[in-house]
């Protein structure tokens, strides 16, 4: 479990290099109201909690490095939150026929759903590299410990992902925030490790992880 920062903490604007001391937001509640406001903005990227629009942020610089080598991913959000993404077609979207990522966001889990992109259907199975690999690989240079190169390094620049995208977004307090990623396979889970390696089942036997193997079996419902 995540604690939430109290204290005051420091925040850099990346554009004019000025630094602020910010309250950290510590609410659970969603904020989206002037979203476009940085006095709105910075709280949340003083606390723990992974805002839809860090999200959508971090989509919106892979997009512009990558979005025409097929890194173009919209997460699905609130409209006060995408209309900041208008003029791109990457990084967040206010409906389900726009957006390709939905994000269900809970405390130190999330669950992301990826829509087939060749089709633009959520009701056909995303492609195992092209959807669903292509976030995990995204996630894993953005936001884990590992940043080893990609098994695609014409699409996953060395290098870039892992220090570009949070520094460019004014956070780089994201940049080792996941943990591990998990795919669904099936009726249970795998661990991702990487593009063009093998997956790895549930072993987390660290005293941190109170039966993991069984309690992510247990998100596994055969009726979705």
């Amino acid at each position: 479990m995540t604690g939430m920062p109290y204290d005051p903490v420091e925040i850099t604007d990346p554009a004019t290099g000025i630094t602020v001391s910010v309250i950290p937001y510590t609410s659970c509640k969603l904020v989206y109201e002037q979203f476009d406001k940085r006095e709105v903005q910075e709280p949340e990227k003083a606390n723990n909690n992974l805002h839809i629009w860090e999200l959508a942020e971090g989509l919106r610089n892979v997009g512009s490095i990558g979005g025409e080598q097929g890194l173009s991913f919209a997460v699905l959000a609130p409209k006060e939150v995408a209309k900041l993404y208008d003029e791109y077609s990457y990084g967040a979207k206010p409906d389900l026929e726009t957006a390709n990522l939905i994000a269900a966001l809970n405390g130190p889990m999330a669950h992301l759903y990826v829509k087939n992109r060749a089709t633009n259907s959520w009701e056909d199975k995303p492609r195992e590299i092209e959807d669903v690999g292509y976030v995990a690989e995204l996630l894993r240079l953005m936001f884990t410990e590992d940043k080893s190169e990609s098994s695609l390094p014409e699409i996953f620049t060395s290098g870039v992902f892992d220090k570009a995208i949070p520094s460019v977004s004014g956070m780089k307090r994201l940049a080792k925030s996941i943990d591990k990623i998990l795919i669904r396979q099936g009726d249970g889970y795998v661990v991702f490790q990487g593009l063009g390696r093998d997956y790895a089942s549930i072993n987390m036997t660290e005293p941190r992880y109170v039966r993991a193997a069984e309690r992510i079996g247990g998100l596994c419902s055969t009726d979705d």
